[in-house]
């Protein structure tokens, strides 16, 4: 198992990782946590330096095992690693089981679940997809509180979010001292979910309306990605996609198509020995980026 995972569990083999221990089905957040190996609190100790208080400076400390997880100010207040689970409880009353995946990364710096929101997604009436909602945070002090939701394609298990939408997909919380205010708006705010569904769903519709040729789709890959050596394999590999891949069957020569060939290839043609760092970059980093660039320029068209 790669370094960058601490300990996790995935529900059967979610698309993202593969990796950790694999449950034969999702988990209730009591269960999730254990599997995870998160049952664990974050105390925040005084920071000394040759016997005296370094004022407002604080360790985090993992109380399985007193490893020091980073230094925070005063004002920073532990999101507890049961609290996030209930900050995704509140998505779904009835406490049922819907977690796939939960994790901490980097050593316990970094706490990660995902959850399947209960909502149907089904694009131009046959391609569907499942909603889920990430929650991450860093016990380090390095990020903020964050919940996201994001669509994965049943068919192929790539993730696709879209640009240019009027809905939410993204909520961000500081660890302040007014943190639990905070979170109760972040709970209203996360109401906006279906909200998101619909659209995705208006959206990808009028992708599959758009038309689009092998020369449009290279030279939007030209603009999107980086002038780098390996550039022109990359647009050929998602060309290849676009042509053959039997996960775009029914959408060949349409936006929808064009936007499943990138996602399908950065998803999982890559050659990448960190599984991890897919999925940062999918969610957060330059393949989001690169990802949104495209939509935008689809919806253009």
């Amino acid at each position: 198992m790669p370094a960058e995972i601490d300990s996790m569990f995935s529900a059967r083999e979610l698309p993202w990782h593969g990796l950790g221990t694999i449950t034969d089905s999702v988990l209730t957040a009591d269960d999730a946590i254990i599997a995870a190996g998160l049952d664990w609190t974050v105390d925040k100790e005084q920071v000394e330096r040759k016997g005296l208080a370094v004022p407002n400076k604080f360790w985090n400390v993992r109380s399985s095992d007193d490893k020091i997880l980073g230094m925070v100010s005063g004002d920073f207040n532990n999101l507890q690693n049961r609290e996030a689970f209930a900050f995704a409880d509140s998505m779904v009353d009835d406490g049922s089981a819907k977690y796939e995946t939960a994790g901490a990364l980097r050593g316990g710096k970094v706490i990660f679940l995902t959850m399947k929101v209960p909502v149907d997604m089904t694009v131009a009436g046959e391609d569907a997809h499942d909603l889920y909602l990430i929650l991450r945070m860093g016990h380090d002090g390095s990020m903020a509180i964050t919940a996201e939701v994001t669509p994965i394609r049943i068919v192929c298990m790539n993730t696709l979010k879209l640009a240019s939408l009027q809905a939410r997909q993204r909520w961000s919380i500081r660890h302040t001292s007014k943190l639990e205010g905070k979170l109760q708006s972040a709970r209203d705010s996360l109401k906006l979910t279906f909200a998101y569904a619909e659209e995705f769903v208006v959206v990808g519709n009028q992708l599959v309306e758009t038309r689009v040729t092998d020369d449009m789709l290279i030279k939007m890959l030209e603009d999107t990605l980086p002038a780098r050596p390996k550039t022109p394999e990359t647009i050929e590999a998602i060309m290849h996609n676009f042509r053959e891949s039997p996960n775009i069957q029914n959408f060949g020569n349409t936006g929808w198509g064009a936007l499943n060939a990138f996602t399908e290839y950065m998803d999982h043609g890559r050659d990448t020995k960190s599984q991890e760092a897919i999925f940062h970059n999918i969610m957060n980093g330059e393949i989001a980026s690169q990802r949104d660039k495209l939509t935008t320029a689809l919806l253009s068209v």
